[in-house]
This record gives structure tokens, C-alpha cells and sequence, in this order.
């Protein structure tokens, strides 16, 4: 049981060191910028290549749980437009959100639930009633990070096809708001620009919005 968490260890370190030394260098908000003519040359030549190219790394991207997904998201919109940007960044956000999600409940998750078993208990049983409202107000609120989420969940027993439905829907607005940023990426300075404080407000209420058939039932049950 603890050899997964050995492997986990590992696995965690090998992506640090990946990401800190060979990965965070070259794919950032700068490097995009200071690459826009290029790849845009690249896209009017090698179209289907390129977003081919661009889903695999967006899987990777997101299934080795790297900080790179806003950057990715605002590269699919100025490389290929807001409707097939957001296509193709939903595409490839998912499958990578899926396969880290797997790899955190195989590795960690299930030793977390065999030696906490009996204190998640009660954990358990809600998470397998109201779990998708829980995830989808975490995916739309767009504060927690994207790769956290998909490690957390994977510790929890929430059902894969709860997982990549809430994942779908909750990102869904997130993808759009950076795919429609990308298409204007000399106007902006970094990521942080993308999010507006009306922006994030929304999500904020999206979040509410998703959540609030649980507080509802919670109430109701108080006061009967």
C-alpha cells in the first residue's frame, strides 16, 4: 500500500523538476508573446499538426497536474480562434484533468480512503450524494487552481462520469473567457490581465449558483 505513495512521491518530484527546469523556461505568457509570429505562421501552414500537437501537450499539460493551463487556453485562442480555441482547449483540459484525477485516486487516494476509512465516513456518503455540486462549484469558481482540483477529487470517491461531466460544464466558462482573451494577446500584459474583477465576480456567482441546491437542502433540513 505505501509503495504508491512512494511511487506518488516520485512521480511529484520528476514532474517539479520537468516542470521548474525544462518546461516553465520556454511555455509562459512571455514566450507566447515574444512567439506570436511564428506560430501564427505555423498555424496558416500546419493547421490539423498544430492542433493535434496542441491537444497532446494540453493532456500532458494537465495530466502531469502542471500550472501551465491558463497559459495553454489563451494559446488556443490566439492560434485558432475563440469557437475552435475553446473546442480544442476543452478537449484536451479534460482528458488531461481525467488522467490525473485516475492517477491521484490509484496512487494516493485509495491509501488515503483504506487508512481513513472509518473518519471519512460520513465525508464519503456526502460526496456520493452532492459531490457533482461540490466539483462544479469548484470548477466555475476559477480561483482554485485547475490541476489542485483534479488531484483532490481523485482522493475522494466521487464516480469518474461525476468527474468529466462537472469537469466539461465547470470549465467550460473559464475556456471561453481566456480562448476570447488569446484572440487579443498583444494587449495583454500577463495572465492576470484576463481576469477582470467583473469577471471574476460572475464566477463567483456561477459558483453560488451551482451550489446553492445544496445549501437549500441543508436548510430546509434544519427546519423541519
Amino acid at each position: 500500500m505505501y509503495k504508491k505513495l512512494l511511487v506518488a512521491l516520485a512521480i511529484s518530484l520528476g514532474i517539479f523538476v520537468l516542470y521548474y527546469f525544462f518546461l516553465s523556461p520556454f511555455i509562459s505568457f512571455d514566450t507566447l508573446k515574444a512567439s506570436r509570429t511564428q506560430l501564427f505562421e505555423y498555424v496558416q501552414n500546419h493547421y490539423t499538426a498544430l492542433v493535434i500537437y496542441y491537444i497532446l501537450g494540453y493532456v500532458v499539460i494537465a495530466g502531469l497536474s502542471l500550472p501551465l493551463s491558463a497559459v495553454f487556453t489563451l494559446a488556443g485562442g490566439f492560434l485558432f480562434g475563440f469557437i475552435p480555441g475553446t473546442l480544442y482547449a476543452l478537449i484536451g483540459a479534460t482528458i488531461g484533468a481525467t488522467i490525473a484525477f485516475i492517477g491521484s485516486r490509484y496512487l494516493v487516494g485509495s491509501v488515503v480512503q483504506y487508512v481513513f476509512h472509518d473518519q471519512l465516513r460520513t465525508f464519503n456518503q456526502e460526496i456520493e450524494e452532492r459531490g457533482a455540486y461540490y466539483l462544479l462549484s469548484m470548477r466555475l469558481l476559477a480561483i482554485i487552481p485547475f490541476f489542485i482540483i483534479n488531484t483532490v477529487a481523485g482522493l475522494t470517491q466521487i464516480s469518474l462520469k461525476t468527474f468529466v461531466i462537472t469537469t466539461i460544464i465547470g470549465i467550460l466558462p473559464g475556456c471561453l473567457v481566456y480562448t476570447y482573451a488569446g484572440q487579443s494577446l498583444t494587449t495583454l500584459n500577463s495572465v492576470r490581465d484576463v481576469l477582470s474583477p467583473t469577471i471574476i465576480w460572475a464566477f463567483i456567482l456561477l459558483a453560488g449558483l451551482s451550489i446553492f441546491p445544496v445549501l437549500w437542502q441543508k436548510v430546509m433540513a434544519r427546519s423541519t
